[in-house]
């Protein structure tokens, strides 16, 4: 992380791929979400806001990014004639204003854990800005989709890295996601925006921008439906046991070819940190097509072990949790037509149970079934049961859909 800061300053924050900056930013957070190390964030903080403003001063006249030195790296695709390892800017406008967009948010999170309340205030001004520049100038409302970008709007010359604009309108998967993924579509629109996406096949992405396809499935809430059908687009090569750099061709050592591993912790266990450092984790199962999962998500604090599986249906959930941590389960219960749950925790510690009317608080062998029961139909897509320390869940539910 010091490395690649270090050489974002000495290049005026423009390194070579334009958009690895706000990757950069993205694995900053990562790390500290993953392993709550604050201290180097507040080291890198100047850092982030010299890169915010540098992507600040490249929004044109349309509020959008559309003066940027150029527009690499957007994936190994081609759209609309031109290769997108560098994009002319009437393609890479939306895709790097949607990375733009997020960086703002996450140098919110920044300024916000170094007490710098002047950039969160900042920041949040701008993320307003661009999100109604980017519904203004991209949203095409006939299509349901964003489009790419605009025709001749940027000033910047052509170069060797930045093709000259055509007189084109293309619809690419990687805006269209990006802006379900970060909010910047609104939320009554994202289910239909990822449906029409996915409505292509294949879908024109390389395993570079999968992990973002795999997020912006998650967040418009259809990975139980898409998630593993976009995963068995891997195919491991018989001689080297692993995969490629792009689908058919590349080598062998790039980081976003393990994405379908991140997808098995964080979506099919269902395992994410919900507080920095997994002090409280988050535990949302996606059953997708499969009948069974189990695993191992290693944390600061020890192993989160998940174990499900689907039977006469029912579904059961095993979870294990390190001692000193929190957790909140999420029950898929929108696959079944609920009967019962039935919990079996250890330790006697009491389950809190999460739903529209606030937290009640019960243990195992006291739980009002019938209340329960009124809260499934109340709040039928989410049921969250919370629980500390080593603990087991047994979740039961009949009549799956």
């Amino acid at each position: 992380m010091r490395k690649f800061a270090w050489l974002l300053k000495d290049e005026k924050y423009h390194n070579f791929y334009t958009s690895y900056s706000i990757a950069w930013l993205q694995m900053l957070m990562d790390y500290y979400d993953y392993t709550g190390d604050k201290a180097l964030v507040e080291e890198m903080s100047p850092y982030v806001h010299d890169l915010l403003d540098t992507y600040t001063s490249w929004r044109g006249t349309n509020g959008i990014i559309s003066e940027a030195p150029n527009y690499m790296f957007m994936d190994w695709v081609t759209i609309g004639g031109f290769e997108c390892h560098h994009p002319p800017a009437v393609i890479g406008q939306g895709y790097l204003t949607a990375y733009y967009y997020h960086g703002l948010e996450m140098a919110s999170r920044v300024a916000a854990l170094t007490g710098d309340t002047v950039r969160v205030k900042k920041y949040a001004t701008l993320r307003a800005e661009v999100s109604e520049a980017f519904n203004r100038v991209l949203w095409v409302a006939d299509k349901g989709l964003y489009r790419d970008g605009k025709r001749f709007q940027t000033s910047v010359k052509p170069g060797d890295w930045l093709p000259a604009d055509r007189d084109i309108e293309t619809f690419s998967p990687h805006v269209n996601l990006l802006a379900v993924l970060y909010d910047l579509a609104p939320k009554e629109k994202r289910p239909a925006i990822v449906e029409n996406v996915l409505a292509e096949k294949p879908l024109n992405t390389q395993p570079w921008f999968m992990h973002w396809v795999f997020q912006a499935i998650d967040h418009a809430g259809l990975f139980d439906q898409y998630g593993t059908e976009q995963m068995r687009r891997w195919q491991i090569v018989p001689e080297t046991k692993s995969f490629r750099e792009m689908w058919n061709n590349g080598d062998f050592s790039h980081g976003w070819c393990s994405t379908p591993l991140v997808q098995m912790s964080s979506r099919i266990l269902g395992v994410t940190p919900s507080a920095p450092g997994f002090k409280t984790i988050s535990i949302r199962p996606e059953l997708s097509d499969l009948q069974w999962a189990n695993g191992k998500v290693p944390t600061p604090h020890g192993d989160v072990e998940v174990s499900w599986s689907l039977g006469g249906g029912q579904l059961r959930l095993d979870v294990t949790l390190p001692k000193g941590t929190m957790g909140d389960v999420t029950l898929p219960i929108s696959r079944f037509e609920q009967s019962k749950i039935t919990m079996d925790g250890k330790n006697g510690d009491p389950w809190c149970i999460s739903h529209p009317a606030g937290n009640i608080s019960r243990s195992p062998a006291k739980l009002n079934r019938w209340l329960l029961q009124r809260l499934l139909v109340q709040d039928k897509d989410a049921v969250v049961l919370t629980r500390s320390g080593n603990c087991g869940l047994i979740s039961g539910y009949s009549s799956q859909k």
